[in-house]
């Protein structure tokens, strides 16, 4: 019995093992860096990644170096959002992300209102 039970750990370990494989090779992320027009690094800045086919959006909030990393997505087409309070929203569209490979969208805000959009 003592090797029945064996049998069946190690076969739901490799399943699990197999699962979690597939999983990771079946998404992908988007990371990036916000920054201030001057070049300094802007931590607390709000990123919204919104996928142009579903709807659906993700959240990260910059940390203290202003990187930011949403992952998990599925591939496709998405927009990138950064907002902060006392800047100006920025905005990438068109960000094409194909299953393992990682894009970077780094984004700059500039001084102003949250509802003007820089594109």
């Amino acid at each position: 019995m003592t090797r029945s039970v064996w049998r069946v750990l190690l076969a739901a370990a490799l399943v699990v093992s197999t699962a979690t494989l597939a999983f990771a090779q079946a998404t992908t992320q988007i990371n990036g860096v916000v920054k201030d027009s001057a070049g300094g690094v802007i931590p607390g800045a709000t990123v919204v990644v919104t996928n142009t086919t579903t709807g659906a959006t993700f959240e990260a909030v910059t940390g203290a170096n202003g990187s930011y990393t949403i992952p998990a997505l599925q591939a496709g087409t998405y927009t990138v959002t950064a907002t902060l309070a006392g800047f100006k929203t920025a905005q990438v569209n068109n960000v094409r992300l194909a299953l393992g490979a990682p894009s970077t969208v780094d984004m700059t805000l500039e001084v102003g209102q949250l509802t003007d959009v820089v594109n």
